[in-house]
């Protein structure tokens, strides 16, 4: 009987040890979760409206692809997000982040130009892709006949990377076409279902809605971008 009840106490001491261990261990995990959301960065980032990437509401609610990804990343990096340029084009955006406004920005190409203003993270958040859609219902272009297209007015957001490498195919295909710029996504999407352009360039994370699509060309990656002078967000981010 004696020599039970030494077992049994044995046991509990080393069942007490472990869950005093265990406590331990989870008051201790439980504190540098608490201090990297208590202590995070304001991390200001460059949200201009993109259908189905950067989707804002009236009452303040936020969606889409971007928004998603980069809401993760701050929840690992104890990051609190201040979005700003909802209404800004992307050429305001970049200048922004140039004149560090704003802290980040994403689905930026990679150009010389731009490596000499920004800094950016070490994997890409994705393939983009440019692509050219028509109206719903609009017959009069087929992908091949480019000869049919001579004179199509080819919608395009000021400033976007994605308007020299369509220039570029294009070239390559002997298109002629009139090209009419846009400060947004947005305006130049609501023009085309306004037959005010035949055609609209934009990038495979738009969404969208009662357009066709006509071509998908320049498969290219895109990042994530900060500022030069911002290495330790960005090796958080990375």
């Amino acid at each position: 009987m004696k020599q039970t009840y030494n077992t049994i106490s044995i046991l509990m001491n080393k069942l007490c040890r472990v869950c005093i261990l265990y406590l331990f261990l989870g008051v201790f995990v439980g504190s540098v979760v608490f201090s990297a959301e208590s202590s995070g960065r304001t991390v200001r980032v460059g949200y201009g409206a993109l259908p189905g990437y950067h989707d804002q509401f009236p009452d303040g609610r936020r969606s889409g692809y971007g928004y998603e990804y980069l809401r993760r990343i701050a929840d690992r990096a104890g990051w609190k997000c201040e979005y700003v340029g909802y209404d800004k084009s992307w050429s305001e955006l970049l200048l922004m982040l140039e004149r560090a406004e704003i802290d980040l920005l994403s689905c930026v190409n990679k150009t010389p130009e731009r490596e000499r203003k920004f800094a950016f993270s070490e994997n890409p958040l994705g393939t983009s892709f440019v692509n050219l859609t028509v109206k719903a219902g609009n017959t009069r272009y087929h992908q091949g006949n480019y000869a049919a297209w001579s004179g199509i007015r080819v919608g395009m957001v000021r400033g976007n990377q994605l308007n020299e490498a369509f220039k570029t195919w294009a070239k390559s295909q002997n298109i002629q076409y009139t090209q009419v710029l846009f400060a947004s996504d947005v305006e130049a999407g609501k023009a085309l279902q306004q037959d005010k352009i035949d055609a609209l360039v934009s990038i495979n994370f738009r969404s969208m809605h009662n357009e066709w699509l006509l071509i998908r060309i320049e498969p290219e990656a895109v990042f994530f971008a900060v500022g030069k002078n911002n290495p330790k967000l960005l090796s958080e981010l990375d």
